[in-house]
This record gives C-alpha cells, structure tokens and sequence, in this order.
C-alpha cells in the first residue's frame, strides 16, 4: 500500500515515481519477449477491451484496437497491444503498432496531476512537447531510456485522475512508427477518456 504526506502536484510524483518502477519491473520483461511483432496468425480469442483492476474498484478500458493482455494483468499494472498482435482479434481497426502500460494506485484527497516537466523530472524524461494538460489529465510526449532495443527512444506519457485513482500511462512503439508520433497522444487521450466514462459515478 503507497501512502503519502504531501498534498497537491508533490503527491503526485511521488506516485509517479513509484508508478515508473511498474512500468521497468513488469513491463520491460514483456516488451523483451515481445518486441512489437507482426499480427499472430491462427485461431482468435475473443478480445479483452476491459478489465476490472484495484479490487474491481477501477475499470480500465483499452482505446479502440488495442486490447488487454491478461497474462500481464495485475491489481495494479496493465499492458496493451493491438489487439490482433495478442491474437485476440483479426483487426486492429487501423490501431498503430505499439504498447501502452497502465499503472494504478489510490489517490489521496487533496492530490492534483502534475504538469508535464513535473512528470518527466520524476521519471528521468528529457525533450517535453506536444503537450495536452487539462485539470484532472496531462499527455506529452518527451524523450527517454528506451525499454527494449526495438522500441523508439521516444514515447508518450499520461496522467490522469479518475475515480479515485491516479493512473500512469506509457505508450512505446517502433523506431519512426506512428505510435511514437502524433497518434500515440490520441491513443492515450483515447483511454483516458473512454476510462473516465466508464468509471463516472
């Protein structure tokens, strides 16, 4: 359990800090064994676009052809493909090639999102633009260590207050693909949004 003695943007880098060493301790084992293939062939389970997380407190829902990966699924920790990537799906709805990674953890009364360069110093970040920053949710996209040799140094970031919850979100993808562009920051805003409706209260 995270607890906090700070209020306020402080709080929330604290979190994301924690949140970031998710992201190195589950998601990079994943990204090595999967490094950003092509479409799997054969017979397609049926997509995994939802998952209850937090003791089913928190409902986390995948932006539009991408979905779950339910090997990887925690209480707190969630990794996403296209969904034809997981074999889940024989589209992928035009979706670019790339990963999200998801992080959860209660948010504290009081708690406010961070701006962009708050987030990017906790999580090492350098190079912030393209940002989008509302007052429950920022999306930028910045510069860092990549996870995987195959995947780009640049990469999308979020943050988002919903339902209780502060959520820290990570989209990688391919050397010059269109994950690491301007799409990887509508993915995001995606999940960011159907999340928030399908939490609403």
């Amino acid at each position: 359990m995270i607890t906090w003695t700070c209020k306020g943007p402080a709080a929330a880098i604290v979190a994301l800090s924690l949140l970031a060493g998710c992201d190195e301790g589950q998601g990079a084992a994943f990204l090595d064994g999967l490094n950003l293939p092509a479409a799997t062939t054969g017979p397609k389970t049926a997509p995994v676009t939802e998952a209850q997380m937090m003791g089913k407190g928190f409902t986390l829902v995948a932006p539009k052809g991408y979905c779950i990966d339910p090997k990887n699924l925690t209480a707190r920790f969630a990794i996403m493909a296209r969904c034809d990537v997981l074999g889940q799906s024989n589209t992928s709805r035009g979706a670019p090639l790339g990963i999200i990674t998801a992080s959860i953890s209660p948010a504290k009364p009081g708690i406010t999102v961070p701006t962009p360069d708050q987030s990017a110093r906790a999580m090492g970040l350098s190079d912030v633009h393209n940002r989008t920053q509302h007052s429950k949710s920022v999306v930028f996209r910045a510069t860092g260590t990549a996870p995987t040799q195959d995947v780009a140094d640049q990469q999308w970031r979020g943050t988002a207050l919903i339902g209780g919850y502060l959520i820290g979100l990570a989209v990688y993808g391919p050397k010059n693909g269109a994950a690491v562009s301007g799409e990887g920051g509508a993915l995001l805003s995606a999940l960011i949004t159907g999340t928030r409706a399908r939490n609403a209260k």
